[in-house]
């Protein structure tokens, strides 16, 4: 829990510290006279108390103001995955505190098993979206610490990853791969997931996974590359002669156009992700430069929510986030010399970064490469 101007905003970031966040909430609303929009029972107004018709107007208005204003402090002293929690109840104090309250305070009687069983356990809802599932896992977490028992945030990933529908089997492959990988990362690839499929408009498969698995029983599949009914994308004739006719000479197009996707012709190139992060190498296939790193990109753009996508030899598509300018350094004839390049993409998923050949070549520039090195 951060505090901020003189204790006036505060964040709750764990479930271990909603007692202290809950305790500093009360200080902060009764300093505010909002307290018992919150804590109390005062009720809105419904009917004349010796006043006139205005002024039982007027009161009426007042009471909402500041129920507004007890629920917005609420609400910006929550973090993101609390929020989703009382995203309903978002205008009513009273309602938030008991919603917050039945899922992060400690129940003396639940037992350490019995709290630790029903974490791993836990499933996504089919209607909840990742960041209310996320704080269900650390409402769970944050119980099971303040009875004595933290869990290791490693833990904490594989329940979150256990717990989704098979859409997020790209990513969680990648993931799963990934040496050493944070918990608040892997959570950031699975919401650029979920945001590919809302664009794409597979948010119906993603988060009413098991409605739609019940109800396309006896129905014929259909395919997501031509659209087709009668096959999927791996058996369709017209991908695949696609593929044969000119799949390595498609040239990037410019992020503006249309359809909005680029090609990146690497063979296979998603099987072979892994942790390289710090690490470039040059391809042939790749129409395209591309970072998994938004850190070393200057005059970075976001793209987020544009529907920009790499297409990857086996035609899985990777979202492209942003893109920006990389300044770095290399060793030419023994000494070192500063490089630029311009426009790198920046697509986390990938877990690799690439240098195009093809583009480098499109400046005028020569690459030799011998036993020696490039």
């Amino acid at each position: 829990m951060t505090t901020h101007e003189g204790g006036h905003r505060f964040t709750l970031k764990t479930a271990a510290d909603y007692a202290a966040w809950r305790d500093e909430l009360s200080a902060v609303l009764q300093a505010r006279g909002l307290w018992d929009l919150a804590f109390g029972d005062t009720a809105e107004p419904t009917q004349l108390q010796g006043e006139t018709a205005a002024q039982f107007a007027l009161r009426g208005i007042d009471f909402n103001q500041r129920k507004m204003q007890a629920a917005g402090l609420i609400r910006l002293s929550l973090g993101r995955h609390f929020r989703s929690i009382v995203k309903q109840h978002e205008t009513d104090p009273r309602r938030m505190l008991e919603t917050l309250d039945a899922q992060l305070k400690p129940k003396a009687n639940a037992g350490k098993l019995d709290m630790l069983m029903r974490l791993t356990n836990i499933k996504r809802d089919s209607s909840e979206d990742l960041d209310a599932y996320f704080g269900r896992i650390y409402a769970l977490a944050g119980e099971l610490e303040a009875n004595g028992l933290a869990l290791p945030e490693t833990y904490l990933l594989m329940v979150t990853l256990n717990g989704l529908p098979t859409d997020y089997d790209p990513v969680r492959t990648v993931i799963e791969s990934t040496d050493d990988i944070s918990l608040s990362k892997a959570q950031k690839m699975l919401r650029n997931r979920e945001a590919l499929l809302l664009t794409r408009g597979d948010h119906a498969e993603s988060v009413n996974y098991e409605a739609k698995k019940k109800s396309s029983q006896g129905r014929e599949p259909k395919c997501y590359y031509c659209g087709e009914i009668g096959h999927i994308w791996p058996d369709c004739l017209k991908r695949k002669c696609y593929d044969k006719a000119d799949r390595v000479n498609v040239a990037q197009r410019d992020l503006s156009d249309t359809d909005d996707e680029t090609v990146l012709a690497t063979v296979e190139q998603r099987k072979a992700m892994t942790n390289e992060e710090n690490t470039w190498y040059l391809d042939s296939g790749a129409m395209c430069h591309v970072t998994c790193n938004q850190d070393w990109l200057h005059d970075y753009v976001d793209l987020t929510g544009e529907s920009h996508n790499l297409i990857l030899g086996d035609n899985f598509k990777c979202c492209i986030h942003g893109y920006g300018t990389l300044h770095t350094t290399t060793h030419v004839d023994g000494g070192k010399r500063k490089v630029t390049f311009q426009k790198v993409l920046y697509a986390l998923e990938l877990a690799k970064n690439l240098l195009s050949t093809a583009r480098i070549a499109s400046k005028g520039c020569q690459l030799t490469i011998n036993t020696q090195g490039c």
